[in-house]
């Protein structure tokens, strides 16, 4: 994807996939409940 990682970029990065994942997951049965 992106050649030139920065290690600040990198980890804001995987806190806004972590930030993802736990809102698909919060976000899919409240859906299915609705």
């Amino acid at each position: 994807m992106i050649s030139m990682r920065k290690p600040k970029y990198s980890l804001e990065t995987e806190r806004m996939s972590l930030k993802s994942i736990t809102r698909s997951i919060l976000y899919i049965p409240a859906l299915c409940y609705l």
